[in-house]
């Protein structure tokens, strides 16, 4: 029998914004059949209600809760709700991102202040609201998911997400230091490509695209939202207790590759 409780976890609480849709969601899913009380927070309330419902419907235990990351505010008041339902957050897991509207080619000024205002500022609203509730608690950990795009650069990405995934990185080192005395941990993972788990066979099937893909990973396969996860679970728990102000990069070595080793590995067009 599988064991549910092997980090420890069972019974907290995870709060993850944009948890509602993609590896956010995955993720929480993840979590919650780990035996993690879910707490999603996301702008679009059908889909976070839906995913409350996919979360329940696997025996676990979730709550939804609306907020536009881009106004302080609205974070303030998400908070307010929680704890007026007397749900203490331990774990805050800061996932969410965007949609982005323009050709990425573009130095679009709406989506660089999309990408600042929901992946930065919206992570630092979060973390500053639930530091104080972490510390009356006794502690807890914050998880902010950057990127390899915060020291590299893909086109495929605008310069907004770049750039907001550099500032949490630096972010994640300044709260460690600043929730470290009140029994707060924080880290940062930095995830390469990752494969949603339910989409791994189209992934696969796709043979063309994979077999490109695994060629330029030296551990040759790419990551999954389990492995994302995982890494949540682990920094979540007292396996990590000393662990504070590091990112810890899922990639599978891709980014130890030399830049012209990719290209040519890839055969690719990256022109801008």
């Amino acid at each position: 029998m599988p064991d549910h409780n092997k980090f420890g976890l069972a019974g907290k609480t995870a709060l993850v914004s944009g948890g509602a849709q993609g590896h956010g969601l995955q993720v929480a899913i993840n979590l919650g059949q780990e035996g993690l009380h879910i707490v999603l927070a996301d702008i679009d309330k059908e889909k976070g209600n839906e995913a409350v419902e996919a979360i329940r419907s696997g025996g676990g235990k979730a709550d939804f809760f609306f907020v536009d990351l881009r106004s302080p505010d609205s974070v303030h008041d998400m908070f307010m709700e929680i704890i007026a339902k007397n749900i203490t957050p331990h774990i805050l897991i800061n996932h969410a991102r965007p949609r982005f509207n323009s050709d990425n080619k573009e130095l679009s000024i709406e989506d660089w202040d999309l990408a600042l205002d929901v992946g930065l500022s919206g992570y630092f609203y979060c973390a500053r609201e639930i530091i104080p509730i972490m510390e009356k608690s006794g502690g807890g950990n914050i998880i902010n998911i950057s990127s390899v795009l915060s020291n590299h650069v893909c086109f495929d990405q605008p310069i907004g997400y770049h750039v907001a995934k550099s500032g949490v990185t630096q972010l994640t080192r300044y709260l460690a230091v600043w929730g470290g005395p009140k029994g707060v941990r924080v880290n940062s993972i930095s995830p390469a490509y990752l494969v949603r788990d339910h989409d791994i066979s189209k992934y696969e099937a796709d043979s063309d695209w994979s077999s490109q893909w695994n060629w330029c990973i030296p551990l040759g396969q790419p990551g999954q939202s389990e492995d994302l996860s995982n890494a949540i679970l682990f920094l979540a728990s007292k396996m990590a207790r000393l662990i504070t102000g590091q990112d810890i990069v899922i990639d599978g070595g891709i980014t130890l590759n030399e830049p012209g080793s990719l290209v040519s590995r890839f055969k690719k067009d990256f022109s801008i």
